[in-house]
């Protein structure tokens, strides 16, 4: 008896060995029988024992020939050559398992049992028989459609082999299928998504697809929760996130101005691209950083062959957005993540939207006037990065987009039927004297034509064009720098809004403010409030809120130290010293 157990012990220590001997020419060729050792084993169970120790070809001998085993077997025994290829190169385990799935790409089977299967980066050498049978048998019935509940496991390992570009025909197809099965999958669990959404990612930049990503995102909504589709990408509600200043909270952003608003800053930027692209700039380069460049590696926790295929012959530029660039580039791949702002970058949008809503506030006549201040915007660096425009071109066009969008959104069109453009050149005739008018007395361009004209003899376009529409005061305000003004003046300096904005606030708000405008650091400003039971940044916050509700503007930023903006310092002094 005991001597039976000593010898158990000896050939599973010569198996462990033979395991850990890395000079072994051939490792894990040969086949293996699983052995289980329990404690108290009677003498009866020996000869099994001894039965399940010994090499597994004398026990196959005596098994009917099985095909399916068969193929297992081989697949398995593709380790002993590939370990010795890459032995001094690594990447062992992922040339291993895109090879054997080469192997096995296009088997099928329909194997009645169900084996359970729970392993972190599932690959087939690590599996038993009746697991790989099980795989196979479910990743048969994806193939045909039925894509039922399974071990997670299983439905990793099957995506791995999609990633590796396994039972799909091209990387359209592939990307389709990965699609499918995470969509499919979400019935049953969510675990997928935090992979997915970075491997389709992936999968599209290394691959030939025919949709654009942006087309992609349009067309599945499952995406549009990590990226941004490109209709919502770089529109006024994105870059007010990014501003210092944000226009969204201002008394002047009503649902009444909301069109006008988005739609003005739209065509700023138009313009501003417009005017860069002369020198091969984009608005965005002045507003993100694109100097960091990291190393690329697809497809993190998962396993990955990449293949000579998966590095072009010569660069390649893959750009998904602004935010997401990457790039083929002397033998590496490397990831641009231009979501990193610029401190200069935000100054410039603060004053694009204040600029804009200062002209238009005053074009549109509302009762509270807002200032734009261009002083925290680092000109020596537009003028680097801008050559033959440089800051002054550029602020310059920003004023010019603005009155042409003012403009053009005022313009009256009236469109004529073609059938009664005789009718109306007869009384066109008649009121010719009425027409002819001193020019000032024109508020706006009136243009005939007629619709749905084909190009033919005779057809014409009637146009009666006039001055601006703009006030005089506010063309010339919008051509040249205008002269920044107190935020209230004339009828509305009776009011002394200030006061009344000084007079709302508590006098723990009040007390901030008079610390703040008597120099107190930020480090003296966070003790004080904590001393009062606030947070800083929510006792700035309701200092803020109340000056835009009382003055229609914010007037101080807190980022790492605290500012009053330069053109309200002396008049909330005064403010301030009246509610002493």
């Amino acid at each position: 008896m005991l001597t039976n157990k000593q010898e158990i012990i000896r050939q599973v220590n010569e198996v462990i060995a033979r395991l850990k001997d890395r000079t072994n020419k051939r490792p894990f060729t040969a086949d293996f029988a699983e052995v289980i050792i329990e404690d108290g084993i009677s003498g009866e169970e020996d000869e099994r024992i001894r039965e399940l120790i010994r090499p597994a070809k004398e026990i196959k001998a005596r098994q009917p020939y099985d095909p399916v085993r068969e193929k297992l077997n081989r697949m398995k025994q593709m380790v002993g050559e590939t370990y010795k290829n890459v032995l001094f190169t690594g990447g062992y385990r992922e040339r291993l398992f895109y090879k054997q799935a080469v192997f096995m790409a296009d088997f099928e089977d329909d194997y009645e049992g169900a084996a359970q299967f729970q392993m972190y980066f599932p690959n087939y050498q690590m599996m038993s028989y009746e697991q790989l049978r099980t795989y196979f048998t479910w990743r048969s019935r994806v193939r045909r459609g039925d894509i039922c509940q399974t071990d997670l496991s299983y439905v990793f390992l099957y995506i791995y082999e999609l990633i590796n570009d396994i039972g799909v025909s091209d990387g359209e197809d592939g990307l389709n299928k990965l699609i499918h099965i995470w969509k499919a999958y979400k019935k049953y669990t969510n675990r997928l998504d935090k992979y997915m959404a970075v491997w389709i990612r992936d999968y599209y930049v290394l691959n030939k697809c025919r949709t654009t990503f942006d087309e992609l995102l349009q067309r599945e909504p499952l995406l549009q929760k990590y990226y941004t589709v490109s209709t919502d990408r770089y529109t006024m509600d994105y870059y007010s996130r990014i501003s210092v200043y944000n226009i969204k909270k201002s008394i002047f952003y009503t649902p009444e101005n909301e069109k006008m608003l988005n739609e003005c800053f739209n065509h700023i930027i138009k313009k501003l691209n417009e005017l860069l692209g002369k020198v091969d700039r984009k608005f965005n380069d002045l507003i993100f950083d694109r100097s960091s460049q990291f190393t690329w590696r697809p497809f993190a926790n998962a396993i990955f062959y990449m293949r000579p295929g998966h590095h072009p012959r010569n660069t390649k530029l893959v750009e998904l957005s602004e935010e997401m660039i990457f790039r083929y580039k002397n033998g590496r791949w490397t990831y641009c993540r231009s979501g990193i702002y610029h401190a200069n970058g935000r100054y410039i949008l603060e004053y694009v939207f204040r600029r804009m809503e200062q002209l238009l506030r005053r074009a549109e006549k509302f009762r509270y006037k807002l200032t734009a201040s261009d002083k925290k915007i680092d000109k020596g660096l537009l003028d680097g990065l801008l050559p033959g425009i440089g800051s002054k071109g550029f602020l310059e066009a920003i004023d010019k987009a603005i009155k042409e969008y003012y403009v053009n959104s005022k313009r009256t069109v009236i469109r004529v039927d073609e059938s009664n453009l005789e009718r109306i050149r007869e009384k066109a005739l008649i009121t010719q004297e009425k027409l002819i008018v001193p020019e000032d007395e024109f508020n706006e361009n009136i243009i005939i034509s007629r619709r749905n004209a084909p190009e033919q003899e005779g057809a014409r376009e009637e146009s009666f064009p006039s001055e601006d529409i703009l006030p005089p005061e506010l063309v010339a305000e919008v051509m040249v720098e205008a002269t920044r003004e107190p935020i209230i003046s004339g009828a509305d300096a009776n009011r002394d809004v200030w006061r009344d904005f000084a007079g709302s606030l508590e006098p723990v708000e009040l007390t901030a403010l008079r610390n703040i405008l008597e120099g107190a650091s930020a480090k003296n400003m966070h003790e004080f409030a904590k001393a009062g039971g606030y947070m800083l940044e929510v006792l700035l916050d309701g200092i803020n809120q109340k000056a835009l509700d009382f003055t229609g503007d914010t007037i101080l930023e807190f980022t790492d130290k605290i500012e009053v903006y330069d053109e309200y310092i002396e008049t909330l002094r005064k403010a301030v010293e009246c509610e002493k």
